[in-house]
């Protein structure tokens, strides 16, 4: 591969840096918040209140930071938006692995959400914008998928590391990103030139962007579903929901269902490009729909305090354990990968500055709300209803997805061309003929030279739009003799 084709694969793959810095963040609560709570902690006394305070406020900073980018992508280009992102949340991973006070962390943990969310509502669409079709599924899977290894990241550190340190390493891909981003490949927009130029042969095979009539409720469909799903609850209450570690402990939950999410990731970046975004989220819809049905059953036979009725290590009590990983590998193969994709292809470059951020701001206050609210919710409805209710929201964004999403796999090179587009000879007379051949009619000494009738039709793509020259017929020379054939 030539190196003009490798960097905008190149450029993708290091702009997924800011796809580890936010799955860091989210995971960061898991292995840390029992460090803040030891007698040890140089935080001082937290109590519950202000320990799901510490664990959930940097959604709010997302929520700013999602309505800040709309204000961003008017006044700065790419380059500087995400230079600038990147290494804010390269310096707001540093003031929390260097908090010394409640207070300070909660406002390190705001601002490491306003970097991660300019980041989310700019990689999607850029990615989208620069990568070959026929990696645009991979290329752009892979935000999902690194922010997945984030995940696996804070968990495992967690487990080994006292938070500082892992806080503070946590930065290092965030300044690496912002270091790179100056030379990244981006796209040169109305200029199809430039991009040939820059070894983009790929994207002209594409003839024609996807368009849904409303993409932005479209997307807020998808971001419903992405939240309702059941992500939530068994990411962040793991410990509420699974108390009886007689079987298995909580932590290796976490981690082993961050581990299934990026293997799920991993096989949902390789099947995008074959198979086409609907089957793979479609399948990963049907996993997390089988998932929650289990969980439904397991927390309807359950005793006080969620402990399994039957003996430790029975296939009952590994049933929650083989449920939540299985939910996971779904998830990360299908829509928590196939979002971040589809939010860079629906999406007109022209609305990405509005519509992006508008659809992440409601993500991230859909999943504040649902991780604020799940105690109370569980209080009342009870967790065997919660997961028989996630698997009815599964359910219907299995229909939904359906009927209104559309397949958004590019054109591959071995496809067949378009009915109705030819590129060829085309005769009105039973004389096989070629452009200035000689020609004789069946038993006949006379010899014509003639220009067949041949219809040519040329292609060219611009940005967002197809140019196509109608048909020209090249009307057949006047005959060198007398006896030319008027049927030609």
């Amino acid at each position: 591969m030539a190196w003009e084709d490798l960097k905008p694969v190149l450029s993708c793959s290091i702009v997924c840096l800011g796809g580890f810095s936010h799955g860091c963040m989210l995971s960061w609560p898991a292995e840390i918040l029992p460090q803040l709570t030891s007698p040890n902690s140089k935080l001082g006394h937290i109590d519950a209140s202000l320990l799901s305070w510490i664990a959930s406020v940097n959604f709010l900073g997302c929520m700013v930071g999602s309505l800040f980018s709309s204000i961003l992508y008017k006044i700065a280009s790419e380059k500087v938006l995400i230079t600038s992102s990147a290494l804010f949340a390269g310096l707001s991973w540093l003031m929390v692995g260097l908090s010394t006070s409640p207070i300070m962390l909660c406002s390190s943990r705001i601002l490491l959400g306003v970097g991660n969310a300019l980041l989310m509502s700019v990689i999607p669409p850029y990615i989208s914008s620069i990568a070959p079709p026929k990696l645009s599924g991979l290329l752009s899977s892979m935000y999902g998928l690194s922010l997945g290894l984030g995940l696996v990241y804070s968990v495992t550190a967690g487990r080994y590391m006292e938070w500082t340190d892992m806080s503070l390493l946590a930065s290092i891909p965030a300044f690496v990103l912002a270091f790179c981003a100056p030379f990244l490949v981006y796209p040169e927009k109305d200029d199809i030139g430039a991009q040939l130029s820059r070894g983009l042969q790929p994207a002209c095979r594409q003839l024609e962007p996807v368009r849904v009539g409303n993409p932005g409720l479209l997307l807020i469909f998808l971001a419903s579903m992405f939240i309702f799903s059941g992500v939530c609850p068994l990411s962040i209450f793991g410990e509420f929901l699974f108390m009886d570690e007689r079987t298995f402990t909580v932590s290796d939950l976490v981690l082993a269902s961050n581990i299934c999410q990026v293997v799920g990731g991993l096989v949902g970046a390789v099947a995008i490009d074959k198979y086409g975004r609907k089957p793979v989220l479609r399948a990963g819809g049907w996993i997390c729909l089988l998932s929650n049905i289990l969980l439904s059953l397991y927390f309807s036979t359950v005793k006080g305090n969620n402990l399994c009725p039957t003996s430790p290590g029975s296939v009952l009590c590994w049933s929650p354990f083989i449920s939540t990983c299985l939910f996971f590998l779904g998830f990360g193969g299908g829509l928590g990968g196939v979002f971040w994709v589809l939010l860079g292809e629906l999406v007109p470059l022209k609305r990405a500055g509005s519509l992006i951020p508008m659809v992440t701001f409601y993500l991230n206050l859909a999943q504040f709300s649902v991780i604020r609210s799940f105690i109370y919710v569980e209080y009342v409805v009870g967790l065997t209803d919660i997961f028989f209710i996630q698997a009815g929201l599964n359910f219907f964004f299995l229909i939904g997805q359906a009927s209104w999403l559309p397949e958004t796999r590019p054109d591959r090179p071995d496809s067949p061309a378009p009915e109705g587009h030819h590129y060829g000879t085309f005769m009105r007379s039973q004389i096989q003929v070629d452009r200035y051949t000689t020609a004789s009619p069946a038993n006949s000494e006379i010899s014509d030279y003639v220009l067949n009738d041949t219809e040519f039709v040329t292609r060219v793509v611009a940005t967002n739009k197809i140019k196509e020259f109608t048909s020209v017929e090249l009307k057949s020379d006047k005959s060198r003799r007398s006896s030319a054939r008027s049927s030609l």
